[in-house]
């Protein structure tokens, strides 16, 4: 009975390593490869991240219900599920995203005209039911699968460092990297470093400024402390330097 027993345990304790793992991924792929990505430069920098996030998403959903099939523990989960265990089981935010996802599926189903453009966003900078459907499936996978590590926030930092330094450069009109060689004049100050919209890169900033300074608060040895100081000035100036307004908002 006891051999059993552990061997249950073993087993339950290697799949939920598996799955995190398998979340892991999805996140560093999030955090590191997304703010970088681009194809045409600003040109499609839109689409092509809107595209590379809703693939990687849906791949993690494929890969996480082709696992849980294999494994058995989908099949397992589904054969006791209780209602009420469930239920209990969901917090404040759980919730919380449920009510936003069905407040978009109505607004789609109820919507009269341009039922196509609600569903895949194509009049709303993407923002349509699919993603707000690939959202809240990649925020139930995270938060019950994927096991945080103080790295991986140490990954998005560092990332973070490259995404402000051509920021940065963009503000004082380097333009290192050629993104902004064949765009309009009037379009140039609108648009900077990997993320294109200047009101998405200094929210993307104004997260790098949460972490670090998160992190630097709680931190006691004294190079990582300098390391997380550091992101905390870069990001200060990057905020301040992409000269939009959703700083203030991003801050508050």
């Amino acid at each position: 009975m006891a051999n059993r027993i552990k061997k249950k345990e073993e087993t339950k304790s290697s799949y939920q390593d598996n799955v995190a793992l398998i979340m892991g991924v999805f996140t560093l792929i999030v955090l590191c490869v997304l703010p970088l990505v681009f194809h045409d430069f600003y040109f499609d920098i839109l689409e092509t991240k809107y595209q590379f996030y809703s693939v990687v998403a849906i791949a993690a959903l494929v890969i996480m219900g082709g696992y849980g099939l294999a494994s058995g523990k989908m099949i397992e989960w589904f054969s006791k599920f209780n209602f009420q265990t469930w239920r209990k089981s969901m917090n404040v935010c759980d919730w919380a995203m449920l009510a936003f996802w069905l407040c978009n599926v109505l607004s789609w189903v109820f919507c009269k005209d341009w039922k196509w453009e609600a569903f895949w966003g194509t009049s709303g900078r993407y923002n349509g039911v699919f993603l707000m459907t690939v959202y809240m499936a990649s925020y139930f996978l995270v938060t019950r699968f994927f096991k945080l590590k103080q790295w991986y926030l140490d990954a998005f930092l560092a990332v973070g460092i490259l995404v402000c330094v051509f920021g940065i450069t963009d503000y004082f009109q380097m333009d290192v990297l050629g993104f902004k060689v064949n765009m309009v004049d009037e379009q140039k100050a609108i648009y900077t470093a990997t993320f294109g919209n200047i009101n998405t890169y200094t929210i993307y900033a104004a997260a790098l400024l949460a972490v670090s300074m998160i992190l630097f608060t709680q931190e006691k040895n004294q190079k990582r402390m300098l390391w997380y100081f550091g992101n905390m000035v870069l990001s200060s100036f990057a905020l301040i330097m992409g000269t939009s307004d959703n700083a203030y908002l991003s801050l508050a």
